[in-house]
């Protein structure tokens, strides 16, 4: 049949036929990857996600929306309290610049490293903080982390080939280290490049390891070597454990493309939020879900969090206790006192005389006081964390009831166009129906027409 013969109808049909495929796919789904770079948990129970979506199109605004975002922590669905691009984030990020100053880096390899960080931090927001830490036959932190520019580039030009080993277990156990000792809220990262060979290095490659996954720290790491590439497997597991990336450079050149490449992956992220609901120190695993793909990641939940509620409640009561038993023992001391006219002992042991049940019984009253005084403290202290609470609840609640209503009127629309296909569907096979009889095919057709016609209730005649 040539084009010129198609009827309009079947044009018509074929338009609602796609539309009712599609509509349940916006174009901006389309998407090759989603992946969970880092999960923040120092603001705990508000965690933050650090995640890294790879589009197939571009497409203007922002196709990374909160009604087509589940996301799941130990399978248990939680409530997204935030959704923002880390360009517009007011959290305070870091970054640590980990850098192989060994003699195998010597000549052009050294040269090119310096001109990659270089650019790679004009590249980072003005307020990243940043730290450089060096290592060779030992490991230096030499800057700390500062939003001063050029004090750290002027840093960057002074380094030199130092060393004739490389402690690199070490230099990655101190940058974790500094992390630790901070609290930052927002992105964190270490940034290693080197050959991958640890040679001295106190800690073990296992120990390593395990200190990583525990404190959720990304490595992104850059090997470059002139040795044995076999070396370069240690670089490769760093990254991977940590949920970072591992690049390889083959030539001294490709390194300042390698940090740029880093660059853009880290500042092209999305900050998701939601509230936690683990209510003990545990590891629990996170999961994204987008549309049709999805991401997981295992994190710990801060045993600080924990051990901090039970040093401030555990001692409430036991101190109200004890300070009620020894305030009746003293109570029962002072009438045997009073009626033999004897010493009496306290449950400690130490002799007392008549006078001191009478004020020792006023002090426990009076410390009891103080106990429940500074427990009325201790709640007031904990109702702005209950405020916080209650609002992200509400928050996260109004934007659940937005999803469920767009998500009802991606249905009803659904609904109607596949509605509409099956009723001009039924018309066409009424009037094929008429003329099937010059078809070799008769009996096939005509059975199917029958069997779209009963799901409308039509009976043949």
């Amino acid at each position: 049949m040539s084009v010129s013969r198609i009827p309009f109808s079947h044009i018509v049909f074929f338009i609602i036929l796609a539309a009712t495929l599609c509509s349940g796919y916006p174009r901006h789904a389309l998407a090759d990857s989603l992946q969970i770079d880092q999960v923040n948990s120092s603001g705990f129970p508000v965690i933050k996600l650090f995640v890294k979506v790879e589009f197939k199109s571009t497409e203007a605004g922002n196709p990374f929306d909160i009604p087509n975002i589940n996301i799941f922590e130990d399978n248990a669905e939680c409530k997204i309290s935030a959704l923002h691009h880390v360009s517009s984030s007011v959290v305070e990020s870091a970054l640590i610049l980990l850098i192989d100053i060994s003699g195998s880096m010597r000549g052009r390899p050294f040269n090119e490293i310096k001109k990659a960080i270089k650019l790679f931090v004009s590249k980072m927001k003005t307020t990243e903080q940043i730290a450089l830490i060096t290592f060779g036959d030992s490991v230096v932190l030499n800057t700390d982390f500062t939003t001063d520019r050029s004090a750290l580039i002027s840093n960057i030009d002074q380094l030199e080939i130092s060393g004739k080993i490389t402690l690199l277990n070490d230099a990655l156990l101190q940058a974790v280290d500094l992390f630790e000792s901070r609290s930052f809220k927002g992105r964190t990262a270490i940034i290693l490049f080197s050959d991958g060979k640890d040679e001295g290095s106190i800690i073990s490659n296992e120990e390593l390891t395990k200190k990583i996954v525990r404190t959720n720290l990304p490595v992104y790491s850059i090997g470059f070597t002139r040795i044995e590439k076999n070396w370069l497997q240690y670089m490769d597991k760093f990254a991977q454990i940590s949920g970072g990336q591992y690049l390889y450079a083959p030539e001294p050149e490709d390194i300042i493309d390698i940090y740029q490449a880093i660059a853009a992956r880290i500042n092209n992220m999305y900050v998701l939020e939601y509230l936690s609901y683990a209510d003990k120190e545990q590891e629990s695993e996170v999961t994204v879900r987008w549309h049709n793909i999805e991401s997981s990641k295992k994190y710990s939940i801060p045993a600080q969090f924990f051990k901090e509620n039970l040093d401030e409640e555990e001692p409430e009561l036991p101190v109200q206790q004890e300070d009620q038993t020894e305030g009746t023992e003293r109570k029962e001391g002072a009438e045997h006192t009073q009626a033999d006219g004897l010493e009496h002992t306290d449950s400690a042991g130490n002799a007392k005389n008549q006078e001191e049940p009478v004020s020792g019984l006023d002090g426990s009253d009076a410390e009891s006081k103080d106990v429940q005084d500074s427990g009325s403290s201790n709640l007031i202290e904990e109702n702005p964390d209950s405020e916080n609470k209650t609002a992200l609840l509400k928050a996260a609640e109004k934007r659940n009831k937005q999803i469920l209503h767009q998500n009802i009127k991606n249905y009803i629309l659904t609904a109607f166009l596949f509605l509409l296909t099956l009723l001009y569907a039924t018309v066409r096979l009424k009037r094929f129906r008429m003329s099937a009889s010059a078809n070799k095919h008769k009996k096939v057709l005509l059975k199917f027409a029958d069997s779209i016609e009963s799901m409308f209730g039509n009976n043949k005649d």
